[in-house]
């Protein structure tokens, strides 16, 4: 699942924009941030809900 938005920021009115991307395997956690890294995004939050073998994490970048 992929969420993108764009926010304005700040007084002089930049542009950031935001993905939000589930991944529904810690495994994939660490290959998901490095593929945007190298895109040129930082991670901005990560986020894990539920419990057991039902955990999805939620990552959250920035660009701008």
């Amino acid at each position: 699942m992929l969420i993108s938005i764009s926010i304005m920021e700040g007084v002089q009115g930049t542009m950031n924009e935001y993905e939000c991307v589930q991944v529904n395997h810690h495994k994939r956690i660490a290959k998901v941030i490095k593929e945007y890294l190298t895109k040129g995004w930082r991670l901005h939050s990560y986020q894990a809900t539920g419990f057991g073998s039902g955990v999805t994490h939620y990552l959250l970048f920035e660009r701008g």
